[in-house]
């Protein structure tokens, strides 16, 4: 009789123990809709203005300025100057990639200002975040010549990238 109990909580312990894993790993997949990242269109009316934040990046001397934020912290951010061209049916393709900058850590809600040319047609700057969670967050960023406001671009089918690190699994395991 203690044999037949001992096997059924072992059954079910691992039944729930599946039941877990496959809890967090929907949680993931969740997750991966979710853009966590802000962008805000900043207007200063001079450099000085500008200078007096802590958490500055200054990549061309003109172009638009704005911040990025996040709810739950950054801690990487790498920006890309990349290059697109058509290939003989009319679609782009990524040409070339070049890392332009690189910034550290960002808390809870801090603004990182950036001044930088972004582009209006085609895209020439690429953002990749990590985020705290240790997922990787690549995609272009243009303005629009109309309303003058950021754009996350859908240049190419894979322009939003989510990457699950190994990090990040370890992190969604244990939170």
């Amino acid at each position: 009789m203690w044999q037949t109990i001992s096997n059924v909580s072992a059954v079910v312990t691992c039944f729930l123990f599946i039941l877990y894993i496959i809890g967090h790993i929907w949680k993931v997949i969740i997750t991966r809709q979710t853009r966590f990242e802000k962008f805000q269109i900043q207007r200063f009316e001079s450099e000085d203005e500008m200078a007096e934040h802590d958490k500055v990046l200054i990549l061309d001397r003109v172009g638009e300025v704005f911040s990025l934020s996040s709810e739950y912290g950054i801690r990487n951010v790498t920006v890309y100057h990349v290059e697109y061209d058509f290939d003989n049916e009319g679609k782009p393709y990524l040409k070339s990639k070049r890392v332009k900058d690189t910034y550290g850590k960002l808390g809870v809600n801090e603004q990182l200002f950036i001044r930088c040319n972004l582009g209006e047609v085609m895209s020439i700057i690429q953002f990749e975040i990590e985020r705290a969670d240790y997922t990787k967050v690549t995609f272009d960023v243009t303005t629009s010549g109309k309303t003058g406001n950021i754009i996350i671009n859908n240049i190419l089918d894979k322009n939003y990238k989510f990457q699950m690190t190994f990090k990040s699994f370890l992190y969604y395991l244990c939170v």
